[in-house]
């Protein structure tokens, strides 16, 4: 069963949160009296579904329910997370607050997303002063990983345990903040990073985080000021091409994305992870990101072969060929490489991609890839692959801890029969 998130305000900034949940799997309750607010949210949630997947090199979980509720007690009953995203005065806020808790699971997470008010305040008038954490994000909620956790004293630490995990499981950076400094790191830092360090309220890492996994990724776009606001696709492609090759080196927010990614991994990562070994083998499974597409807006030839060099990648590994074994010294090297482009593929398309084993024997390894968007066939790659010593660049046989697994599998899809395409030259039908 789906965990549960409520959205109190569906404005844009509850938008994101809406939309940074139900992209990663959980079903969100939205409270709104605005008629007009599940409209908003589904183009926020548009947005989303266009960019998001495209930070990740493996598929993200079945996407959430959305539903829409007028009376809080419908909204927040059940739920793991409420965000609160209203906007007021801090008097209104209070009874928000308030009005949230009398009906909310007394072990729920209530964030919010107030940026006007010290922690402190929202607490005043409280019923559980504890349950209420600041959870400060950067627009757009489901794209930036950062998000400011501030808690006061009355916080338990199991609480705020709990809080971090629950956004690290949907793909954030959760920067836990304890002191009340009265303002968000994000505003601070803008006026006076040094200040901040020297009152004690964070440290030089944490400043470094809230750049690098926050406003800094905007900053390389609009500049500091923001004066120059670009469209929100225009920003999301943007924003997306700045994190996927943060996330290429590993750095920063990247090296979020890379563990958020790690999580998700289902592939089989052995042979023993196969259930039935005589099918084609999943060896690929993602979405199509914004930077894979050409003029003709869909993806271009390059694309292509690096789905199917990520997908005879996972085969190796499949087989023992890992790292460390390149390390020892021998690998495999493609040495003919056949792709058929059978139909168009655009940004966003979940892209699957089965692998059958032709050859499995000696110093050869001959792949055939499909690749499918659900039951429909976009393209075909075949691959030749020799064994090789990166001594002496040579052809070598395999030793033991490649050569058993990759006879077992060959032999195991030794009875299929050979797809179409298997051989095929280009202009021969």
């Amino acid at each position: 069963m789906a965990r549960q998130a409520a959205i109190i305000g569906g404005g844009i900034v509850g938008g994101g949160w809406a939309a940074r949940f139900l992209l990663m799997g959980w079903d969100v309750r939205l409270y709104d009296p605005n008629p007009d607010c599940r409209t908003k949210v589904e183009a926020i949630l548009d947005d989303a579904r266009r960019s998001l997947p495209g930070l990740s090199d493996v598929a993200l979980p079945p996407e959430g329910s959305l539903t829409v509720h007028n009376i809080i007690a419908e909204a927040v009953a059940g739920t793991d997370w409420i965000q609160v995203c209203t906007v007021g005065n801090l008097a209104s806020l209070q009874d928000a607050m308030c009005a949230v808790q009398t009906v909310c699971p007394p072990d729920a997470i209530l964030g919010c997303a107030i940026d006007d008010y010290p922690i402190a305040a929202l607490q005043e008038t409280a019923l559980h002063p504890g349950q209420i954490l600041i959870a400060h994000a950067c627009d757009p909620v489901y794209l930036l990983p950062l998000v400011e956790l501030i808690a006061s004293a009355v916080a338990q630490n199991a609480v705020v345990d709990r809080a971090a995990e629950i956004l690290t499981s949907v793909g954030m950076h959760p920067l836990r903040v304890w002191a009340p400094i009265g303002r968000h790191l994000q505003d601070a830092l803008q006026l006076a990073a040094a200040a901040v360090i020297h009152e004690g309220s964070a440290t030089p890492q944490q400043i470094d985080d809230v750049i690098r996994d926050g406003f800094g990724l905007s900053w390389a776009h609009v500049g500091l000021s923001g004066i120059s606001v670009a469209k929100p696709r225009d920003r999301d492609e943007v924003l997306v091409t700045l994190l996927r090759g943060l996330k290429a080196r590993n750095r920063a927010a990247g090296a979020v994305l890379n563990a958020h990614d790690r999580r998700l991994d289902s592939l089989p990562a052995t042979l023993n992870d196969i259930a039935d070994l005589s099918q084609p083998v999943t060896t690929l499974d993602r979405a199509v990101p914004l930077d894979w597409t050409d003029y003709n807006g869909h993806m271009n030839e390059a694309r292509y072969l690096q789905a199917f060099g990520d997908a005879t990648d996972r085969m190796m590994a499949l087989v023992g060929c890992d790292m460390d074994y390149v390390a020892s010294g021998v690998s495999f090297f493609t040495a003919e490489t056949h792709i058929r482009h059978v139909d168009e593929v655009q940004a966003g398309t979940r892209i699957r991609v089965k692998t059958q084993v032709l050859l499995g024997q000696g110093k050869k390894m001959h792949l055939f890839h499909k690749m499918f968007d659900g039951d429909r066939l976009l393209a075909t790659g075949e691959h030749m692959l020799i064994h090789v010593d990166l001594t002496t660049r040579k052809a070598a046989d395999p030793d033991d801890r490649v050569a058993q697994p990759l006879a077992l599998i060959g032999q195991a899809h030794a009875t299929l029969p050979w797809p179409d395409g298997v051989g095929r030259t280009v202009g021969r039908k």
